[in-house]
């Protein structure tokens, strides 16, 4: 019999229609969670036998998140694992970036991920705690070259920051808030940038110990064992998953 350690355990998970958040979704899944898939717009077949149920949640809406929470509360009462992994990228020298695209990546990565924290995390907090990952990013640490994202880069930090913080302060509340930062992960995303710069990839590979870039399922496992018991001594932590592009 495989060891389901997630067994029933309700798991919330935003930006699930897929990448990260669609391969964590599954992971979690594997482990015997009953997962919520959270995203956008509403998948269009619902007969993925993989995932319980969904949500439709635009993290950017705070009436969106409200009503996500009410529906998960009236078919589950409650919430035992939230994982934040909707974001968007933008790809522009500083010069150019608009003020508008700038809100617009902060507004998604680093509001939208408070948001889903805090209204979420009530939850937790009244059913005696949780666990929370939220997907922050490498670039929070180190700046990106010859990549050119500063709002990118600067909504991750404030993810990572963000979780040093809850980490803290939701404890005493038995809310485990932890992060994991990949590195170059072949998504969805990543293709956004990849399509404008040819040869790209082939640096990206050169810059990491391992020689490859990180996959779906690495980051996926590692958001899982943070979500889990397993790492029940961690909190306010982030979880580099890079291949060890930012060892130096």
């Amino acid at each position: 019999m495989v060891e389901q350690p997630l067994q029933g355990r309700v798991a919330v998970v935003t930006g699930a229609g897929s990448g990260i958040g669609r391969a964590a979704a599954d992971a979690l899944n594997k482990l015997g969670a009953n997962v919520i898939r959270a995203m956008r717009k509403p998948p269009a077949s619902e007969s993925d036998e993989r995932i319980d149920s969904t949500l439709v949640l635009d993290v950017t809406s705070e009436d969106s998140v409200a009503a996500a929470v009410q529906t998960l509360l009236d078919r589950h009462g409650r919430v035992d694992v939230l994982v934040n992994a909707a974001g968007i990228v933008e790809d522009s020298e500083t010069f150019d970036l608009s003020t508008q695209a700038w809100s617009a990546t902060i507004e998604t990565n680093l509001t939208g991920t408070f948001r889903c924290c805090r209204d979420f995390g009530r939850i937790m907090a009244r059913g005696g705690g949780g666990s929370i990952v939220n997907v922050s990013s490498i670039a929070a640490f180190v700046a990106g070259h010859p990549e050119k994202h500063v709002a990118y880069d600067v909504s991750k930090a404030g993810v990572t920051h963000m979780t040093r913080i809850l980490g803290a302060e939701w404890a005493p509340l038995g809310i485990r808030v932890n992060a994991v930062a990949p590195g170059r992960v072949d998504t969805p995303l990543l293709r956004t940038i990849t399509a404008r710069r040819p040869g790209i990839v082939e640096d990206w590979e050169s810059q990491a110990p391992t020689g490859r870039l990180v996959e779906l399922r690495e980051v996926a496992d590692a958001i899982a064992f943070l979500a889990g018991s397993g790492s029940s001594g961690m909190t306010g932590q982030t979880l580099i998953v890079d291949g060890g592009t930012t060892l130096g």
